[in-house]
């Protein structure tokens, strides 16, 4: 009964010990900065810039702009240091700092709250994509109904497999040569039409342009 008691004791003292581990804190070893390419897909939007949107009745819609964040503080993990074993698994790492861009929009249509968020930041590598994704992701919300389209290619300007990675991270925005919005024509632009709302991207002028169920609204020049 000793003996039992006495190796009851060991596992416990063991597994105790394992569990306080004091992992070393992140150790940054370097930066992750866009690509000249990815950088062309960030519009030059100013704090406080006023959108102006307007339908196919020709009422005008105001959506602000807000920078909210932009640095290199994006954790991007590319070795394990140490793990815990307790209930919390603390993970740190040796890390890239990775660029980030993020842009904030708001307004009110028909009285009601519509947001949207713009975001140019790096992913980590998955299952299908060994390397670091560059990647921008477009998300609107309007009468509690969210959307979110991404545009993946690496660095922007090499392909990656996105059929693979839509399971991983939802829609992947369409790319079209011509997309036409109420009376005006947009080149070159990202699209996202797997539900409502739907929305549009373009390189040289950010959002120009959003449908609801029953209203387009298009960016007036």
């Amino acid at each position: 009964m000793k003996s039992i008691l006495f190796s009851l004791f060991v596992l416990l003292l063991f597994f105790s010990c394992k569990t306080k581990i004091n992992c070393p804190p992140d150790k940054k070893v370097g930066t992750l900065p866009f690509s000249s390419t990815a950088k062309t897909y960030i519009p030059f939007y100013q704090s406080n810039q006023i959108l102006i949107f307007k339908n196919q009745h020709s009422e005008r819609l105001k959506l602000a702009v807000q920078q909210t964040e932009q640095g290199i503080n994006n954790r991007l993990c590319t070795k394990k240091i140490c793990s815990t074993l307790d209930v919390k698994s603390t993970t740190t790492c040796e890390y890239l700092g990775g660029e980030v861009t993020r842009f904030f929009l708001s307004g009110k249509l028909n009285g009601k709250d519509l947001s949207g968020d713009l975001l140019f930041t790096h992913l980590q590598p998955t299952n299908y994509v060994k390397e670091f994704i560059t990647v921008m992701r477009l998300s609107m919300d309007y009468e509690g109904a969210a959307m979110s389209g991404f545009v993946i290619e690496k660095d922007f300007s090499k392909s990656v497999n996105q059929s693979q990675l839509k399971s991983e991270l939802g829609g992947i925005m369409e790319k079209k040569e011509m997309v036409k919005l109420n009376d005006q024509e947009f080149t070159d632009v990202y699209a996202s039409e797997t539900k409502y709302p739907h929305f549009y991207f373009t390189k040289k002028q950010g959002l120009v342009g959003f449908k609801t169920s029953g209203v387009t609204w298009s960016l007036v020049d």
